[in-house]
């Protein structure tokens, strides 16, 4: 059986975020540690911190800050998405709208990918991009595997949040300029999408009836987390 993408035009992040509730309280304990494009560009609150050179280009370091700007607006959308969903009840998710949501998430993450693996400069990046492109085919691919055995079609939402910021992202990526500011801002979306990703799944496989399912999702968790550390590491080395 073939998925059918205009399925999943309104997933959201709710699948996932009554187990998001524990993310929110400790969100409060990571804002000194918030990730960025820009190094201080965002607090995890998602307010804009001070970026060097107002406008355009920042002749001593070379980053675009237009681009910083938009990964703080990232920041904002996250904590906002966040807040939005965290009063969900994923017991009210069916194993189709989890099928759903997992879809769209990993063919997110591909496009994102493809398009940082011919706009990254950086090779650690542009490696890491590859990755993201390899792993989320693969697991689109054992997603449609098991939805077409279990005959199970997609079935999407009412609530849209997490399309919304995934979709932002991706827009902002496809119109950003290739160069190190693009490295950074590709990275620092990867890290906000991974922990959207780690925390809806979390709690779509609580939900989750069909145990082969279940068994998907928990190995999706465990890419998913190392993709989140790798991005991570690579900030750091990026020196944002």
């Amino acid at each position: 059986m073939q998925l059918r993408r205009s399925h999943h035009v309104g997933i959201a992040l709710p699948l996932a975020l009554s187990a998001a509730l524990g993310a929110c309280n400790s969100r409060k304990a990571e804002r000194p540690v918030q990730e960025s494009a820009g190094g201080n560009v965002a607090s995890a609150t998602g307010h804009a911190g001070t970026i060097p050179g107002a406008t355009g280009l920042d002749t001593a370091t070379g980053i675009d800050t237009t681009q910083q700007r938009a990964a703080a607006a990232g920041n904002a959308a996250e904590s906002a998405a966040v807040e939005s969903a965290g009063a969900a009840n994923p017991a009210t998710f069916t194993d189709a709208h989890i099928f759903a949501l997992a879809d769209d998430i990993n063919s997110t993450e591909a496009s994102a990918g493809e398009v940082a693996v011919g706009k990254a400069t950086s090779a650690a990046v542009k490696s890491f991009a590859a990755r993201m492109v390899r792993d989320h085919r693969a697991l689109l691919n054992e997603l449609h595997t098991v939805s077409s055995r279990k005959d199970v079609a997609p079935q999407a939402t009412s609530d849209s949040t997490l399309l919304k910021a995934e979709a932002g992202m991706l827009d902002t990526l496809r119109a950003a300029s290739s160069g190190p500011s693009f490295d950074s801002l590709y990275i620092a979306h990867q890290i906000r999408a991974h922990r959207m990703a780690i925390t809806a799944v979390r709690g779509a496989e609580q939900s989750a009836k069909d145990a082969q399912l279940k068994n998907l999702l928990a190995s999706s968790l465990r890419i998913l987390e190392s993709h989140l550390q790798d991005a991570q590491r690579i900030q750091r080395e990026l020196g944002h």
